[in-house]
């Protein structure tokens, strides 16, 4: 049996009295938020680069899409990507989650990869991210922590985050 049906935000725009309407940010483009962190005297393992602040909001972040470049760090040297704790938007803490985007990223030598190599099936369409609080200096973050090894001074990650408004 052939079947014809519509993902739910299909159905909004064909008849939003029944299914709801559409925000206008449905309509709107992804984002490229791009991001140059230079990292200023030596640190040790555990050592963290904020690359991305994203201010209260309902995101969708792309990995799969978003970009990073790097500097060679030396030898054995492995990086995370992920989410810091964030207050979501029914109030409740959202834990860190170091790893989220990606783990263990070789970094020894210079080079650059697209985000997402440690992402679930569930999460490989987008990454939503609900963010609340009672400031914008609540916002989550997207952060690289040196895993293994130590982060040189000077070393510099740089790339761009794709990301889009969520209704």
């Amino acid at each position: 049996m052939t079947t014809a049906q519509f993902s739910n935000e299909a159905n909004r725009v064909r008849d939003p009295r029944a299914n709801g309407f559409v925000s206008p940010a449905f309509f709107r483009n992804l984002e490229a938020m791009p991001f140059t962190f230079t990292q200023s005297g030596a640190g040790n393992a555990g050592s963290t680069a904020t690359l991305i602040t994203l201010q209260k909001g309902r995101y969708r972040i792309f990995p799969r899409l978003s970009y990073v470049n790097w500097t060679a760090f030396g030898a054995s040297r492995v990086l995370d990507i992920g989410l810091s704790a964030y207050t979501a938007e029914d109030g409740s803490t959202v834990s860190i989650s170091a790893a989220r985007f990606d783990d263990d990223v070789d970094v020894s030598a210079a080079g650059g990869a697209l985000m997402g190599s440690d992402l679930s099936a569930a999460d490989s369409i987008g990454v939503d991210v609900l963010v609340g609080g009672t400031s914008n200096t609540d916002g989550a973050s997207i952060v690289a922590t040196v895993a293994g090894g130590t982060i040189p001074d000077g070393a510099i990650l740089r790339g761009y985050l794709v990301i889009a408004c969520i209704p």
